[in-house]
């Protein structure tokens, strides 16, 4: 099953939030989708933060973008599930 978040991006040292979304696929593949950032990364390409209560964890991709989602519970769901896969 695929599934879909909302959230937005921040780039590299800019505080400007834009809209976007992260498709959470299978095997953990993340396709991000934004005005100022998009493609295909492994979840193990990526840096997220540890998980602290139901707050939104950030995944930080290579070029140094960061995502947050607006609906943490989701995310956290299923980085609980692939970051085991991925470890």
């Amino acid at each position: 099953m695929i599934e879909q978040v909302n959230g937005h991006i921040l780039a590299p040292k800019q505080a400007t939030k834009y809209p976007a979304t992260l498709v959470l696929g299978k095997n953990g593949m993340l396709t991000l989708s934004s005005d100022v950032h998009r493609g295909q990364f492994q979840l193990d390409q990526t840096t997220v933060t540890d998980p602290i209560g139901n707050m939104a964890r950030h995944i930080t991709f290579s070029s140094g973008h960061v995502f947050v989602s607006t609906d943490p519970q989701q995310l956290n769901q299923w980085l609980n599930i692939h970051a085991k896969k991925a470890g």
